[in-house]
């Protein structure tokens, strides 16, 4: 991103084999490893990102838990790892995949279109009080999907939420 220091130290100052230190991760949006319960998992476009994270450290750890991941986008063909997410489907036990299109007409939509998730959930699983959720998407439109989350049992502190930074 233009003015970005960091990209600006990485795209024009690092040079060839400096060394980088790196640490974290930070921040509440982290996979609770005691917790026993399903996961639910929901990304809305690139937020799904952090939620692949969440993922292959639950796999990593050989996480017993059923988990479901569903993937919203406002345009087909925007599931750029489809086929990554289908091999979870088939290679693990309790592993399920649910990719979601919207209409992608606009920004006005895309509301809509990300509220498509918090319904197929609390259709497939109506009663999400044992469960915990893991959400990605934009803040502006998160609230009506929360909403509907918790009046479905699920307990605020089961719900764990990253928001995109940019939408």
């Amino acid at each position: 991103m233009p003015g970005d220091p960091f990209a600006d130290y990485i795209f024009n100052q690092l040079r060839l084999n400096q060394p980088v230190a790196l640490s974290g991760p930070y921040g509440n949006f982290t996979l609770d490893e005691q917790a026993g319960r399903p996961l639910i998992l929901l990304a809305y476009e690139t937020g799904f990102a952090p939620i692949k994270s969440l993922i292959e450290h639950a796999i990593a750890l050989e996480f017993a838990q059923t988990m479901y991941l569903y993937w919203v986008v406002r345009r087909a063909g925007e599931h750029y790892l489809e086929n990554y997410c289908r091999s979870w489907t088939d290679a693990l036990d309790d592993f399920s995949y649910t990719p979601l299109t919207g209409n992608g007409a606009d920004t006005a939509s895309a509301e809509q279109d990300f509220l498509l998730g918090g319904q197929r959930i609390v259709r497939d699983s109506p009663d999400l009080a044992g469960y915990d959720v893991y959400v990605n998407g934009p803040e502006p439109m998160m609230g009506q999907t929360r909403d509907l989350l918790l009046a479905h049992g699920l307990p605020q502190e089961r719900l764990f939420i990253d928001y995109l930074q940019r939408f």
